[in-house]
């Protein structure tokens, strides 16, 4: 594997490790990534529309993983929300209901889809879930998806696959480890065709914890 990580990339272990993986990381914290490859690499849903405002990725620990949510920094979404409510009152209303309930009335309660476009029409969203980021954990590093991922050839025909970990230091910033592998393609039987990894690269990023 090539590709050493920079000397400053200390891994920072959970202050209170999960009993059921003690070995994961604690990613709690927002970072600034929306629109971003990595964001799209490891959410299964893009940023809503934010009206303007700034959205970040939140990571947070829920009952058995980590999950990923968009959300508006609450300060930013109160100041919306207070000018809103002054110039136009009516919108506001409809706006804060939605919010407030979290779904659509009767029988489209079900419709989460529906309930993001009605809220997306009036402001800001809440706090919109963006999928669930842990998978396995090593060493205080975290991988993504249950990789590896999807095989891939290149303009030479050549194929590889993925896999990202994430981490987070003392300081909170968030750790990107991005492998990627080589892959021999061999037959089994019959038509069946498997991959044997033959080298392996690190690509290695920082992103800054938001306050």
């Amino acid at each position: 594997m090539s590709g050493k990580p920079p000397a400053d990339f200390h891994p920072e272990a959970a202050a209170q490790p999960d009993p059921s993986d003690p070995q994961c990381p604690d990613l709690d914290g927002s970072y600034d990534l929306a629109g971003s490859p990595l964001a799209k690499a490891i959410t299964d849903r893009a940023p809503p529309d934010s009206h303007g405002l700034p959205i970040l990725l939140t990571f947070k620990r829920g009952v058995t993983s980590t999950e990923a949510w968009w959300v508006v920094p609450r300060d930013r979404l109160l100041e919306w929300a207070a000018t809103e409510r002054e110039s136009n009152p009516a919108a506001y209303a409809r706006w804060r209901d939605l919010v407030l309930r979290g779904k659509l009335a009767g029988e489209r309660a079900w419709d989460r889809d529906g309930y993001r476009d009605a809220v997306a029409e009036l402001g800001p969203p809440a706090p919109v879930f963006a999928g669930i980021v842990r998978y396995t954990c090593e060493e205080n590093w975290m991988r993504t998806h249950p990789q590896p991922s999807t095989y891939r050839a290149d303009a030479d025909g050549d194929n590889s696959e993925t896999e990202i970990w994430l981490a987070r230091d003392r300081s909170g910033d968030l750790l990107v480890k991005n492998l990627e592998f080589s892959l021999k393609a061999f037959h089994v039987w019959g038509d069946a065709t498997s991959f044997l990894r033959t080298s392996g690269r690190a690509n290695w990023s920082r992103i800054p914890v938001q306050p």
